[in-house]
């Protein structure tokens, strides 16, 4: 746990394939520890709402494997439960994609569309273990997978790429006006050898 508080990490999402490694009673002690050290966590219907300068910011977490109607029918139902309840922005992330492939397939496309259709302001998303491609939808960025910035999984993946992605939005009369978004370029270890 130290790793997450000791790195300023405020907030993770506990949707990925391998929640349920260690059945419900792995899942149950994961959040009573991030709950323990005040790590705010999404995913299998929890939701992160953080004030931050006196501006409301919503988090989502999801499994992407299928574009179905359940799982489009929740992210509206998330979307409309955050904005009532006063979030200005709205973040879903996704647990997605294929594995060591660099293009984001159909359900990503679908899913992360869908969602700024909904209302999301930004999208991320990861799982591929691979960067992958950006998009400007509707004037809204989906981030398709980031790549590994950190993975105990594996020590030395063969693409050590990586990148941080910032955001800045300036808010009036609780309406975004503007968003900036500044992509960092970044290598998970200083060598490029497998």
């Amino acid at each position: 746990m130290n790793i997450l508080t000791s790195s300023s990490i405020e907030g993770v999402t506990i949707a990925n394939n391998h929640t349920y490694d260690y059945g419900e009673k792995g899942l149950n002690d994961t959040t009573q520890t991030l709950e323990a050290n005040n790590v705010d966590y999404c995913g299998y219907k929890h939701k992160i709402i953080k004030e931050i300068k006196g501006i409301k910011v919503g988090i989502l977490g999801y499994n992407g494997w299928m574009a179905d109607e359940e799982t489009k029918a929740q992210i509206k139902s998330d979307i409309q439960n955050l904005r009532k309840e006063g979030c200005i922005i709205v973040i879903p992330y996704f647990h997605w994609g294929l594995e060591s492939q660099s293009i984001p397939y159909e359900v990503q496309t679908t899913l992360g569309r869908y969602a700024i259709d909904c209302g999301a302001d930004i999208v991320y998303g990861s799982h591929p273990h691979v960067l992958q491609s950006m998009e400007n939808y509707k004037d809204r960025l989906i981030v398709y997978s980031m790549g590994n910035f950190c993975f105990g999984g594996n020590s030395n993946p063969s693409d050590k790429r990586t990148i941080i992605v910032q955001n800045r939005f300036t808010v009036e009369d609780k309406k975004i006006t503007n968003i900036e978004n500044k992509v960092i370029p970044t290598l998970i270890s200083s060598t490029t050898s497998s």
